[in-house]
């Protein structure tokens, strides 16, 4: 597994893709960084901490996702074109 800081282009492509294979829908809107940390084989942390940031420059949009079994906010994030 990869811990060091990887490019962003890598963690909006990898988000784009995952998008394209999965589409968000009104459940589970967007990409959860667990989803992406597997995808590019880095810590959760990394994902996570490289989502946030790429949310605050605005090239990812911020999404608040109800899990359906556990009944629990969590973020995911989207590219900003959906």
């Amino acid at each position: 597994m990869k811990s060091h800081r990887i490019p962003k282009a890598d963690v909006i492509e990898a988000v784009e893709q995952m998008e394209s294979d999965e589409p968000a829908n009104s459940v589970t809107p967007g990409v959860h960084p667990s989803t992406v940390a597997e995808y590019l084989d880095i810590a959760e942390s990394t994902a996570l901490r490289q989502c946030r940031q790429l949310a605050e420059e605005e090239d990812l949009k911020q999404v608040t996702a109800w899990h359906p079994a556990t009944k629990r906010a969590r973020t995911h994030y989207m590219t900003l074109d959906e």
